[in-house]
């Protein structure tokens, strides 16, 4: 029986520990309302202070910051977050709790609430807090070492490029990744030994692979590179026979951690267990999630649809819509945009002569002061307004609030064979096309092509409501800023 509750805990780690994690946030917030009443009771008398001003205060307070908490990432993978890391997102949530809190208890009545009280827990939480994010860092450092948030890997790779991701590994041991060896795919092998050696990990010929990973009880195979590709068939085979994880590192997978919504190592992932049960439910609850949120979305933003189609018709005329057919990857499903048009009648024709001048790369496009945009249409692209349109897209299935960005059936034939990644770039369509995703929230045009689509496919990986929700926020400011609009 132990046996089992133990395996099925290591299964769904990051599940349990975003229990103990939220769990430890509130009882650390208790403790520090509790002091504070202790202590406010201890200073004089409060006429306000009763038991069901302080549950009232105390419960709005607590659910406030676990839903800025969430929303913020805090809960998501915490566990690959570094403590500092999830410090700074708790005092992020703090900072969105507190004008809240005093918000709401302004407008049903402040008086009637204990200011004292207040003061006292709101100073008190913080501390609180932090002791108990650190008391959970040595708790999850004493179950990584007993096997909790732990995978076993093996490397495929040649030429010292295994020992890159070993390094990495070490340096990064909340990442949970114990490495059973390296597996080399024919290079040479003299060039490697050193570094395995000075990590201590055993060396295997990839015809042994499938025996290693049954003796050594591997998780997932890894492969530092897309460059170490010769043995992709092969290796693919025996991860789907023996259903274990299959990934691709990213290029540059260090780099990838200045993304803040990365919380692992982002890369490509070849082969996954499916859980059919689980990925059911996802995809139901998505599913709805997308109907609510558009509809909601369509209500409130009603308004600005009618005004922003007034305007189009005014300094243009019709069409007050653009339509375009897009894919997320060629050969794949086409889908039809659906947009306010933001550009000229007829100047679609220039969009070759566009591309010389292009500020971005693979099948982005983007031109400073394109002089095919209206004034309107300027405005529409700043704002994002142009996009609001798809919410009717959302809503009848054909795309969702997140997911990766689609792009216009020519501008995929201008991808390099750099920028597909060895074709591995066609696995975006593994997702339905999304209005808003990771590379929106990003920085948009400041990100290449080949990062926006590691990010794409870190986000299918990872993808969940509340991850959804966190970059649905994160959008808003970026769209009423007008943050790398195109």
């Amino acid at each position: 029986m132990s046996n089992t509750f133990g395996r099925l805990t290591r299964r769904n780690w990051r599940q349990v520990y975003a229990v103990m994690a939220l769990a430890t946030d509130s009882i650390s917030l208790w403790i520090a309302a509790i002091l504070a009443y202790w202590v406010r009771l201890r200073l004089g008398p409060a006429p306000t202070l009763t038991p069901v001003a302080f549950r009232d205060e105390v419960l709005m307070t607590w659910g406030l910051f676990i839903f800025f908490a969430s929303v913020f990432g805090l809960y998501r993978d915490a566990y690959h977050a570094p403590t500092k890391g999830q410090h700074a997102l708790g005092i992020k949530a703090y900072f969105f709790t507190i004008p809240t809190v005093l918000s709401l208890l302004y407008l049903i009545h402040w008086d009637s609430f204990p200011r004292g009280f207040a003061f006292l827990f709101f100073v008190l939480f913080p501390f609180a807090f932090l002791a108990g994010r650190n008391v959970l860092a040595k708790l999850n450092a004493k179950l990584l070492e007993a096997g909790f948030g732990t995978f076993n890997a093996i490397i495929i790779g040649s030429n010292g490029s295994g020992e890159r991701v070993i390094d990495m590994y070490k340096r990064i041991p909340q990442l949970g990744c114990r490495v059973k060896g390296i597996v080399d795919n024919g290079a040479d092998q003299s060039s490697s030994g050193e570094g395995i050696e000075r990590f201590e990990v055993p060396h295997y010929p990839i015809a042994q692979l499938a025996e290693v990973i049954r003796t050594q009880e591997i998780d997932r195979v890894l492969v530092p590179s897309v460059d170490d590709a010769a043995a992709f068939p092969e290796v693919l085979e025996i991860c789907r026979t023996m259903n274990i994880d299959l990934k691709v590192l990213s290029p540059d997978f260090e780099g990838m951690w200045r993304f803040s919504f990365v919380h692992d190592v982002a890369g490509i992932p070849l082969y996954v267990r499916r859980r059919r049960m689980t990925e059911r439910i996802k995809k139901v609850s998505k599913r709805i999630f997308d109907i609510v949120g558009s509809m909601i979305a369509l209500i409130l933003c009603s308004p600005i649809l009618l005004i922003a189609a007034v305007a189009i018709v005014l300094e243009d005329g019709f069409p007050v819509f653009f339509r375009q057919k897009r894919m997320l990857a060629k050969g794949k499903s086409e889908i039809e945009v659906l947009k306010f048009r933001s550009m000229k009648t007829g100047t679609e024709d220039y969009h070759e002569e566009l591309l010389k001048i292009n500020k971005t790369t693979g099948g982005l496009l983007f031109v400073e002061k394109d002089p095919r945009v209206t004034r309107v249409g300027r405005v529409l692209r700043k704002f994002s307004i142009d996009e609001f349109p798809q919410l009717f897209r959302v809503f009848t299935g054909d795309m969702s609030l997140v997911g990766p960005r689609p792009i216009a059936i020519r501008d995929l034939d201008n991808i390099s064979a750099e920028n597909t990644m060895r074709g591995f770039y066609e696995l975006r369509s593994n997702a339905k096309p999304g209005m808003t995703g990771l590379w929106q929230i990003s920085g948009r045009r400041e990100v290449n092509f080949r990062d926006m689509v590691l990010l794409d496919l870190y986000y299918i990986e990872n993808q969940s409501i509340m991850f959804d929700i966190e970059i649905l926020l994160s959008t808003v400011p970026v769209v009423l800023f007008g943050k790398g609009a195109y």
